[in-house]
């Protein structure tokens, strides 16, 4: 459901002319979780766009220890920098996500932010704060669920985030009958439905 959200919103508001999506997926770790992980993710897919050599080069500048791991991750060949103090990486990929967005707006999507690692929320955070002018906007899902009780790292980065006016949280709705009939003509490409799905999926969802 939220996946379709954010694909609907980028069709809509995204014109691929003026606006490059980035999307990166949190995951579920149970032996560790890699730094960064959804922020890589969505890096890949940048510097892997038709104009993706300009963010490329934006990152040897930039950011030259996050350009290591995405070339040895695309296969560009072994890049040897040494890796700088937590600090410097978050202000290395800030000064170049803010140049990225110089000319085109960029949106990064991160998606399953309960489950983002420690590194990923400190550059949410770092983002947030920043006060140059750029282009960005970042949009993530979560599951209130997940994070309502004990001390999980997003309640505390979302409840600060949004007492200093640096974010809106967005509740979302359940669907009702009619928006979930046309939520499966849209999924299964079909105007005709099969007689009392949308009233079995309404009344067997969230």
């Amino acid at each position: 459901g939220k996946t379709a959200l954010i694909d609907l919103f980028c069709r809509q508001r995204c014109s691929e002319d003026q606006v490059h999506v980035a999307r990166g997926q949190c995951v579920e770790g149970f032996a560790g979780k890699e730094a960064y992980y959804p922020v890589i993710e969505a890096l890949g897919q940048l510097c892997s766009h038709q104009e993706g050599r300009k963010y490329v080069q934006l990152m040897q500048q930039k950011a030259p220890s996050w350009y290591a791991q995405l070339a040895a991750i695309h296969g560009d060949g072994p890049v040897t920098v040494a890796i700088p103090v937590r600090e410097r990486m978050l202000n290395e990929i800030c000064d170049a996500i803010e140049a990225m967005s110089s000319e085109k707006t960029l949106v990064f999507a991160f998606e399953d932010l309960h489950w983002a690692d420690l590194s990923t929320l400190d550059l949410i955070s770092a983002l947030a704060r920043r006060r140059q002018a750029a282009r960005l906007f970042l949009l993530a899902t979560y599951r209130p669920a997940e994070v309502s009780s004990g001390q999980h790292p997003l309640k505390r980065l979302k409840q600060d985030l949004v007492t200093h006016k640096l974010c809106a949280d967005v509740s979302l709705r359940p669907l009702e009958r009619d928006a979930v009939r046309e939520y499966l003509v849209q999924e299964l490409n079909q105007e005709t439905l099969p007689r009392g799905l949308p009233s079995f999926v309404h009344q067997h969802s969230e």
